[in-house]
């Protein structure tokens, strides 16, 4: 047990990297049973294998406290957080932090062990003051993007399992209303992700234009973004504006997602995004060629993408051909959006409801033989040598146990598999965000690419959902 005092904000990025780096390595620290870390060094700190601290907090220090301090230095390891890193670019304070801890973890002699699981609740109070945060930030957004989605519809999944306030749901109701500013056509498929919501904005806010402007803006992409050469749409630009000159906010990224040559790269992600935004605009139009676009794009990822051999994904392909390696959250990627044509449109032709339950059903036995004694899933799913990724394993717990919920998939076949990752992720939330999180990826013909993926702590307000719904499948399953 290492003890953590510190005179820092516990959200700060440089504790949140330290933290981090303490779960992954399998070190017990003080403070992660009350999510908040000490503020005074303990009487008994030589009961301690190490401590951690910060200028800050040493600046402060009493006689005493020194006396004690310089004694347990003297055969303990003390590492002192320096203030520079909280300074620092997040890339840079991720990698220095890691350097240090993992010596810290050598010089200390410590063994791994299995940080203690955090009460679903407590994980959920935390949640909800990460969402009070994403609704102060709302202001200064200047378009919609994948948060919007991953924030709105795990709020909307709180709500309908009666765990939203009244004061709540009106500010979920107010971020609605505050989306019309934000829809534009997009120049970048992350501008589109979150408009899976405006059908359900007339209800929500009592008029029309917030769909209208989204069934506007869906038009346009039909219409005016480049496709690839067997005509699905893609990442690559648009056909009417192919350097974006007329859509200077909209690229969520960069330059490169302006290029027309991109077209033929058909991403996981792309499954993503028109599978949660365009199946429920045929539903509240009647226009069958929304639902056409996300069901093609579907198909093509389970012909081409999945390796026959294990049922997983590849991350992409490129002129029809598979490319990239099995990346945990590509995978997901796919899966949400075939989870959201389900979830989110109960009348679909059956058809399509048998070949998108078949599509997750057949990745989730894939995904059974590769999950870890732990209970996650590895950053690239077939590579032990990766390290376990918390955003994928959140992911697939909310889709098969959402998905066994609801009838989708027989119990038997995923309720183990759902009970691990269930307890796994507890064991890896501070103050509302998962250790373990993948930073952003993008394909690539190179192996060792996805190989050294940094890693670092991040919001994933669909714990939530997964949480309750996995919670809900194990306490139906103890009473048969």
């Amino acid at each position: 047990m290492i003890a953590f005092v510190t005179g820092l904000d516990n959200d700060s990025p440089c504790i949140r990297e330290a933290v981090h780096q303490l779960i992954t390595l399998g070190i017990p620290f003080s403070g992660w049973e009350a999510q908040q870390l000490l503020t005074d060094f303990p009487a008994d700190l030589a009961r301690y294998d190490a401590l951690i601290t910060d200028r800050e907090r040493l600046r402060r220090a009493g006689a005493e406290e020194r006396r004690l301090l310089e004694s347990f230095a003297m055969d303990h390891c003390v590492h002192i957080i320096p203030e520079e890193y909280n300074r620092a670019a997040g890339f840079t304070c991720d990698a220095l932090t890691e350097i240090d801890f993992h010596l810290l973890a050598a010089a200390s002699g410590l063994d791994r062990q299995e940080i203690p699981e955090i009460p679903t609740e407590t994980i959920l109070e935390w949640y909800f003051k990460n969402m009070e945060e994403f609704f102060r930030e709302r202001k200064r957004f200047r378009h919609l993007n994948e948060y919007h989605l991953h924030c709105t519809e795990s709020l909307l999944e709180m709500e309908k399992l009666g765990r939203l306030s009244p004061e709540w749901s009106r500010n979920l109701t107010d971020f609605f209303n505050d989306m019309e500013r934000l829809i534009e056509p997009p120049g970048d498929i992350d501008g589109l992700a979150a408009w899976s919501l405006a059908p359900l904005s007339v209800e929500r806010c009592g008029h029309r234009r917030i769909l209208d402007k989204v069934l506007a803006a869906a038009e346009d992409v039909v219409h005016n973004w480049a496709r690839s050469d067997d005509g699905l749409l893609c990442i690559g630009g648009r056909r009417d504006d192919p350097l974006l000159l007329a859509h200077p906010n909209s690229p969520f990224f960069g330059f490169t997602r302006a290029s027309g040559g991109l077209r033929n790269l058909i991403l996981n992600e792309l499954l993503h995004y028109f599978g949660a935004a365009f199946p429920g605009l045929t539903t509240v139009s009647g226009d069958p060629k929304f639902l056409d676009e996300a069901v093609k794009l579907m198909r093509h990822v389970d012909r081409i993408h999945r390796d026959p051999a294990d049922g997983l994904l590849r991350h992409a392909s490129l002129h029809g051909r598979p490319l990239g390696e099995k990346w945990g959250r590509g995978n997901t990627h796919a899966m949400m959006g075939v989870f959201y044509l389900l979830k989110n449109n109960p009348a679909l032709p059956e058809e399509i409801r048998a070949d998108a339950a078949a599509f997750l059903d057949k990745t989730g036995r894939g995904l059974l033989k590769y999950q870890t004694d732990n209970g996650l899933w590895h950053n690239v799913i077939d590579r032990e040598d990766t390290p376990e990724e918390t955003s994928c394993s959140v992911l697939i717990t909310l889709i098969f146990a959402y998905g066994v919920n609801h009838g989708w998939f027989p119990k038997d076949r995923y309720a183990a598999m759902i009970r691990k990752s269930s307890h796994a992720l507890r064991r890896k939330f501070w103050r509302g965000c998962g250790s373990g999180n993948c930073r952003g990826t993008m394909p690539s013909p190179e192996t060792s690419y996805y190989l050294r993926r940094p890693i670092h702590m991040y919001r994933m307000p669909l714990i939530a959902p997964a949480l309750i719904e996995s919670e809900k499948l194990i306490q139906e399953g103890s009473k048969s």
